[in-house]
């Protein structure tokens, strides 16, 4: 038995992020031990009642006013304590139960949650059973206030500003500042670079002296961003990577639509995204919090659109510290002008100071 024992990662397959999350944090650990045992958990999937979560989040991008109802909830539960009990119970009545099954199966020596909606039926189940308990938070300014466990042996949180909020909900919240549970990405050498950079420029048919975009996403706001910048898309003095994540209809659609244009490439799912970015000139993202402390980490230029969800709000305020960023929100005719923009500026040094998941890892261990 290592160290670390047996570790639980609950985490809640509400967008990509969670899930990246809750894979780097396990890698990390592994890569400190490899006799740890690790299993990752979707709480949603525990109960019949929360295992369309995922789809209620999915949507989220594609109607507004379904956003809108979602922000409002989310304020009110920040705002009112009375409000965020009773939502509590809602969330927990469902999760307690087949939570503690999962506790009693795995028998773990440490359980880690990564979304804030978890964490109310973790603190239950705390104050039930013995184990050393973390919680990685996945957001960067806009934190909810069911991340701030009172239970919590350790809330590692990405920003001073996010720290203050949830020391506000729970002053006694043992918060560690500057983590987030994102892979490790190392400086490429200059070997690493070129090898990457032939790698790519010898598998696709665009040229090295043409700048390179790389846009990131998939669903209805990729489609609306290409939409909006379609003669921009379309000019020959420019070349585009188009990556739509697991979207296959989306993939499809735009393989068809630009498979006589040799300055665009449309890929579905990819684990060489990090390669991508490290050789593209620019890139256009959304602004989940991953992509975000991803992209700075890259030190790339970015531009990025709206935030989705009220705790994406931060990310916007985060990102406007970065010279390298752009933000363009709703408004992405503007990205064509952006790119040109972003082009002609030298890359400002680095602004990343959020630690990662192997950081994190090794600060779990020292404990």
């Amino acid at each position: 038995m290592s160290e670390m024992g047996r570790v639980l990662i609950f985490t809640a397959s509400a967008g990509a992020g969670h899930i990246s999350c809750a894979n780097a944090l396990k890698e990390a650990l592994l890569e400190k031990d490899s006799t740890t045992e690790i299993n990752i958990v979707d709480m949603f999937k525990l109960s019949s009642i929360t295992s369309g979560y995922e789809h209620i989040y999915a949507i989220l991008s594609r109607f507004y006013p379904f956003e809108k109802i979602f922000n409002f909830f989310h304020k009110m539960i920040d705002r009112y304590g009375w409000f965020a009990k009773i939502a509590e119970i809602i969330t927990v009545v469902p999760l307690y139960r087949p939570t503690m099954r999962a506790l009693r199966q795995y028998n773990p020596d440490m359980v880690v949650g990564n979304n804030a909606l978890l964490i109310p039926v973790l603190d239950k189940c705390r104050k039930k059973t013995e184990f050393k308990y973390i919680v990685t938070v996945t957001d960067i300014i806009t934190v909810c206030r069911w991340w701030a466990s009172p239970l919590a042996d350790i809330v590692f949180v990405a920003t001073e500003e996010a720290g203050k909020t949830l020391k506000s909900f729970t002053p006694k919240c043992k918060i560690v500042r500057d983590y987030f549970s994102y892979r490790e990405i190392l400086p490429l050498s200059d070997e690493k670079y070129s090898e990457v950079y032939e790698y790519f420029f010898s598998n696709t048919k665009f040229l090295p002296d043409k700048p390179t975009v790389l846009i990131t996403g998939g669903g209805l706001s990729t489609r609306k961003i290409l939409n909006t910048m379609k003669p921009f898309l379309l000019s020959s003095n420019y070349q585009f990577v188009i990556l739509t994540g697991r979207d296959e209809s989306l993939r499809k659609e735009l393989q068809e639509e630009f498979q006589d244009r040799d300055n665009i490439l449309v890929l579905g799912f990819t684990d060489r995204n990090l390669d991508l970015m490290a050789v593209v000139d620019v890139v256009i993202s959304k602004l989940g919090s991953v992509s975000v402390v991803e992209i700075e980490k890259l030190n790339k230029k970015a531009i990025f659109t709206r935030p989705i969800g009220h705790q994406e709000y931060g990310n916007v305020e985060y990102i406007k510290r970065n010279k390298n960023f752009v933000f363009v929100g709703r408004d992405t005719e503007r990205i064509g002008e952006e790119i040109e923009r972003l082009l002609k500026r030298d890359i400002a040094p680095t602004t990343a100071h959020i630690q990662n998941a192997s950081a994190i890892a090794e600060y779990v261990l020292r404990k």
